[in-house]
């Protein structure tokens, strides 16, 4: 009972200046809405809530204010088994987060979530412009883990070839050709020429 006395005494203040400053304050009124409706296990509320928090925050230039609604929504979805909706508010949030200049947030999603790093999207058309080329480079070179390398370097390969299915083999560990179901021809090729 504190607790949702605690929240709705912020939903009335937010309500309050909400209703002088529409675009500055109504979306994250919504946000205390939607949490507050969460929090009472009233999820087709708190759902409303959150659209209309996103949907509020969309029409205005606060990334950290983007990042904090997408992130609690994520939250939301995911605790109520909408992972595909989940996921995508989460990268949503990702996204603003590194707008903001929130390193250490993005690294905390990316360790807690490394679903969520995933190569630019780069079509055929531009996989030989020099954009796609730079838009991969910065994708690897932002990786901070070596465990999640080769993933984040399989993925911007896939992205930037178009191949449906990339393996990537490092020389200092052990290969198992039948894992990645390569031909240990196209192995030994490469261990001989060193050539891609």
């Amino acid at each position: 009972p504190t607790v949702f006395a605690q929240l709705d005494e912020c939903r009335d203040w937010f309500a309050e200046r909400a209703a002088d400053a529409p675009d500055n304050l109504r979306h994250l009124l919504h946000l205390v809405v939607a949490e507050r409706a969460w929090a009472s296990d009233t999820p087709a509320a708190a759902v409303r809530a959150f659209d209309a928090a996103l949907r509020d925050v969309a029409r205005v230039h606060r990334p950290w204010h983007r990042a904090l609604i997408a992130e609690h929504a994520a939250a939301f979805h995911m605790a109520y088994g909408m992972r595909y909706v989940g996921e995508q508010l989460l990268r949503e949030a990702r996204e603003h987060y590194a707008a903001w200049g929130a390193t250490a947030k993005v690294a905390d999603l990316d360790r807690r979530y490394p679903a969520l790093v995933r190569a630019p999207r780069v079509n055929e058309a531009t996989a030989g412009d020099p954009r796609g080329v730079l838009a991969a480079t910065r994708a690897i070179s932002a990786e901070t883990s070596l465990e999640r390398l080769p993933a984040t370097v399989s993925a911007t390969l896939a992205t930037l070839t178009g191949a449906s299915e990339v393996h990537v083999v490092l020389r200092d560990s052990p290969v198992h050709v039948e894992e990645a179901r390569l031909p240990l021809e196209v192995l030994r090729f490469v261990e001989r020429t060193g050539e891609p």
